[in-house]
């Protein structure tokens, strides 16, 4: 594990947004998080770091990302679609092949899925920084939400 927060990524954390780094702008520095449309927001006007130049810390509120942080931030703005193009939203409780070969194709076409995790389960991803029907139960209850915006097969 990267850190000793429980849940820290132990693999591609530069392919991960940091989300202290989105936090920070929501809350002026301070603890917390925001609604869903609050932090597209700032992804769309500002941008995202990864987790590897801005590291997430739950007791560590105050300390801004650096300048090479930013820099990346801008790189990875998104793009607020025109009003008229919003689209429908889906939902899906992943629990087939077919489910998850929605979310790639969803993901191929260049559209961001939003996910509903129990944070509390971050300790158990596995070595490659994964959930699945092992080590991801099913009764398990969401307090949080995740971007996915990529994969590897």
């Amino acid at each position: 594990m990267v850190g000793e927060y429980p849940g820290h990524p132990d693999s591609m954390t530069d392919k991960i947004f940091s989300p202290d780094f989105v936090f920070h702008q929501l809350n002026g520095g301070g603890p917390g998080s925001g609604y869903p449309s609050e932090v597209f927001n700032i992804v769309c006007n500002i941008g995202a770091a990864t987790w590897k130049l801005f590291p997430y810390n739950d007791q560590d509120g105050s300390t801004w990302p650096t300048e090479k942080a930013w820099r990346q931030a801008a790189y990875y703005r998104g793009e607020k679609p025109d009003e008229n193009e919003w689209g429908t939203l889906y939902y899906i409780r992943m629990k087939t092949d077919d489910q998850i070969n929605i979310v790639k194709t969803l993901l191929a076409n260049n559209i961001l899925v939003n996910i509903t995790v129990d944070a509390n389960r971050y300790a158990d991803l596995s070595e490659d920084d994964v959930w699945d029907k092992d080590n991801y139960p099913d009764y398990s209850l969401p307090n949080h939400g995740n971007i996915i915006v990529g994969y590897f097969d």
